[in-house]
């Protein structure tokens, strides 16, 4: 269950960084 919460935080981690990412590229696109 210890590999299965890291893998879930880090998928979490991407996730937060691509939204983050699409938010900075959107504004920049205006």
């Amino acid at each position: 269950m210890k590999n299965y919460s890291i893998v879930l935080k880090f998928v979490n981690f991407i996730f937060i960084i691509r939204a983050v990412e699409g938010y900075l590229g959107a504004k920049n696109k205006r």
